[in-house]
């Protein structure tokens, strides 16, 4: 994967001002994998702990004494400088000098000080949230220019629901742009586009990276399967239980698909869901209140908990196991919806059934998806996703060299092209 060595020294930060999800726990070794640096660092989150030290150069955990120091969020307002330095050693200083606290900051800085990181090496932040850019953006900014390398931001989330992003941060973003001093990305086509027509950001193409099934990590790999005709055709629900990924509709689209389903009887398939919960009467999380209550078999259509909570082999086992991945995630005026769910199916070659408002259309143009909202739509997918599935399975493996190639061409300064 990638060319080894396009750069020297690399220092991976992974820490809570991140996103805390799947990505949290896979991002540092597919961005080392990635990259392939002569040395590579890793900053590292004191919760992430399945990870070997030993494939890396120096390995850093943060501790619980440090912090970061949140005036940076508000440090774009149109404050006057001295009232910002007079609230910033009111709220923090005491601390420090007291011993309490070390700022995040000063962790960042003494490794790249440590490690005599220099203008041809680089910084990344793999999985950060919007929320917490004006924060780096200022740490970044007030390097030391004899330690300057480039840092590479990588957005884990979309910017319309946030309030941080005022026309002061742009401004500063796009100057350390221009000087080269940072490159900033996110996962997605469709953010990537946002951020720079709505809000003004100079933003790098978009970069994605793998997470549970990875083609750069044997242990992750398993046989693609192909269903046949005859055999019961699998729809994977996977991911804890929430509103907003439309957990509470998957009764009623089990119900929809049962009456599409019926239209057919001469050919009708035999359907399962595969769901990522507990279903027992009394542990059920209320979004599958209804799911629990439908009967295990209902008319052709089967409904199969896998358990609420899965260990990285069993989730990869169980995502396997499906035919296509239903994504019913809640339409969303305010936000534009991205999911590591779609990095999966792509990876593990699985066709996928999405709704309005996700923001990864082009990793789901290659014949291997398609877009349905209502319950009886969302039927009417997985019965035609069936009755066509080598058509998908072709798509599949489309999106899948699509999406390796943009895994194999991270964000790079201009110097090492």
């Amino acid at each position: 994967m990638g060319q080894k060595n396009r750069i020297d020294k690399l220092l991976i930060v992974e820490w809570g001002i991140g996103i805390k999800n799947g990505h949290f726990q896979t991002t540092p070794i597919e961005t080392q994998l990635a990259y392939r640096p002569n040395e590579c660092h890793l900053l590292l989150d004191d919760e992430i702990d399945n990870l070997s030290p030993g494939t890396f150069t120096s390995f850093t955990k943060i501790g619980k004494n440090v912090r970061f120091f949140d005036e940076y969020r508000g440090y774009w307002a149109d404050e006057h400088p001295t009232l910002k330095k007079i609230k910033k050693f009111i709220r923090y200083k005491y601390n420090y000098l007291l011993g309490r606290y070390k700022d995040f900051s000063e962790v960042l800085y003494e490794l790249i000080r440590k490690n005599n990181f220099q203008n041809s090496d680089v910084v990344v932040f793999p999985s950060l949230s919007p929320a917490f850019l004006p924060y780096i953006i200022q740490i970044i900014s007030e390097l030391d220019t004899k330690y300057s390398p480039v840092f590479i931001v990588r957005l884990l989330a979309g910017f319309s629901y946030q309030d941080y992003h005022r026309v002061y941060g742009v401004t500063l973003v796009n100057q350390l742009v221009a000087e080269k001093k940072i490159i900033l990305c996110c996962d997605s086509e469709t953010v990537t586009e946002v951020a720079k027509t709505e809000y003004g950001y100079q933003m790098a193409d978009p970069w994605i990276l793998p997470l549970n099934i990875s083609p750069f990590r044997p242990e992750t790999i398993r046989a693609v399967r192909r269903w046949k005709a005859g055999e019961v055709f699998r729809i994977g629900v996977y991911g804890g239980p929430r509103q907003d990924k439309g957990s509470d509709r998957i009764a009623s689209i089990a119900q929809a698909l049962r009456y599409a389903n019926s239209k057919a009887p001469e050919n009708a398939v035999k359907f399962e869901f595969l769901v990522q919960a507990d279903l027992t009467p009394g542990e059920t999380d209320p979004l599958y209140e209804s799911l629990a209550a439908l009967p295990t078999d209902l008319d052709g259509v089967r409904i199969t908990p896998l358990g609420p909570s899965l260990s990285g082999t069993e989730f990869i086992d169980a995502f396997m196991a499906c035919d296509v991945v239903l994504l019913p995630y809640s339409q969303s005026k305010k936000r534009l919806v991205g999911s590591g769910i779609v990095v999966d199916a792509v990876f593990a070659r699985k066709p996928l059934i999405y709704t309005t408002g996700m923001s990864m259309i082009p990793f789901m143009v290659h014949g291997n998806a398609l877009q349905a909202d209502s319950d009886d739509e969302i039927a009417n997918a997985i019965v035609e996703i069936s009755d066509n599935y080598q058509e998908f399975a072709m798509g599949a493996d489309k999106a899948f060299e699509f999406a390796k190639l943009k895994v194999e061409n991270p964000p790079l300064p201009n110097a090492h092209y």
